[in-house]
């Protein structure tokens, strides 16, 4: 028999692993026609007045993001943790960009719980950095940050590739890109380099709202 310690890490990782792979929550019993109307534990997501908010990391941001980095194994695509002063530099860089995604919904604020580092050059962006909160996952808020990036990148007319880094714990990030559209296209050294064409994007689930500002709209 597994041990417990085992079992409940098995199952904590088929939760997320679920979350992630589908954009919209799963149903009790039948799937409704409007994934708003799904029922996912006790509560109903059109019922949750879900946002996320997706800005570029200001200063005040950088001791959050860190933390993160260095807290967040499961969810992070290469294992890098940076220090706040990596991080200020990054912000501030012409040729990065650092973005914060936060959440709130019916029950408040959850914070900042998702960080993305992009490399940007004239012909493509680079994800060196993609982690989230697992707390979150129950959302539905998985890959909202993935099709951001991607929406993004095909406004701009650039690729869009990704960094991934296989650890023994951030495997559901590998299935996140993948589920997201990305496929392999490199390896060098123990990176894996991932692409996306750009010409499947996943759109936000319906019952979301996403927002572009860090300032709540009243």
């Amino acid at each position: 028999a597994m041990k417990p310690s085992f079992a409940r890490r098995s199952i904590v990782l088929a939760a997320c692993l679920l979350a992630v792979a589908t954009a919209a929550p799963r149903v009790r019993a039948q799937q409704p026609q409007n994934p708003a109307d799904a029922i996912v534990g006790d509560w109903r997501p059109a019922d949750m007045n879900v946002t996320v908010r997706i800005f570029p990391a200001q200063e005040e941001d950088l001791q959050r993001a860190e933390e993160l980095t260095v807290r967040t194994n499961q969810l992070n695509a290469t294992g890098y943790t940076y220090s706040y002063a990596e991080l200020n530099h990054f912000r501030q860089s012409p040729h990065h960009q650092l973005l914060i995604a936060n959440l709130e919904d019916t029950y408040g604020p959850y914070g900042h719980i998702g960080l993305a580092l992009l490399e940007c050059t004239p012909a493509c962006w680079t994800i060196k950095l993609l982690l989230m909160s697992c707390r979150v996952l129950s959302r539905g808020v998985g890959g909202v940050l993935i099709t951001h990036l991607l929406q993004r990148a095909k406004a701009q007319g650039v690729r869009l590739q990704a960094e991934f880094v296989p650890t023994d714990r951030n495997r559901m990030m590998n299935l996140t890109y993948r589920f997201a559209g990305f496929e392999e296209v490199a390896q060098q050294g123990a990176v894996q380099i991932f692409e996306h064409r750009l010409d499947n994007i996943q759109p936000f689930p319906d019952y979301m709202q996403v927002a572009y500002t860090r300032e709540v709209q009243v």
